[in-house]
């Protein structure tokens, strides 16, 4: 009876756990009017590491309130917009604060100044993203945010992180 219960445990676990990996970064629109220098890289330092992603671009203007952020999954075709906001309201959005904070330059002070802005070794793992979002995907998925001007809609850049589920 003990073993049954252990192995239907563990079928019932593996089969709702999701091992997140993660593939391909991409810049799809670095806009030279506002930014220039955008890129994405996938690496991991060595076998059996995670895969961390850094994505650095060099901003021409200070960004804050003028900016807005979104961020979408799309997977097995549907899309699940996750964030949409301005750049400085992103503390209201704890895990995305917190996401943000860990993993870029762009810390407490916003507006953020010109130059050099970055996420850099972003791990997506299940403990980096609420399991509210993480049950929602399967399979292939592409975690796609991009930046705009908050007046014109006008993009400044666009970036993409292709992973696995």
């Amino acid at each position: 009876m003990t073993r049954l219960s252990i192995f239907l445990f563990l079928l019932l676990t593996a089969s709702f756990a999701c091992q997140l990996q993660q593939e391909r970064a991409m810049i799809h629109i670095c806009n030279a009017k506002y930014v220039t220098d955008c890129n994405a890289m996938t690496r991991r330092a060595k076998r059996g590491d995670m895969y961390r992603t850094n994505f650095t671009l060099i901003s021409k203007y200070s960004w804050g309130n003028n900016v807005t952020f979104k961020l979408t999954l799309y997977t097995e075709g549907m899309s699940i917009q996750i964030a949409n906001s301005r750049v400085c309201e992103i503390k209201e959005v704890p895990w995305l604060y917190h996401f943000v904070t860990n993993y870029s330059n762009m810390r407490d002070t916003c507006p953020y100044s010109p130059g050099t802005l970055g996420l850099y070794n972003l791990e997506f793992s299940a403990k980096n993203i609420p399991s509210s979002i993480l049950s929602l995907v399967k399979g292939k998925v592409l975690c796609k945010f991009m930046y705009e001007v908050t007046k014109t809609q006008e993009p400044l850049v666009e970036a993409s992180l292709l992973f696995r589920c």
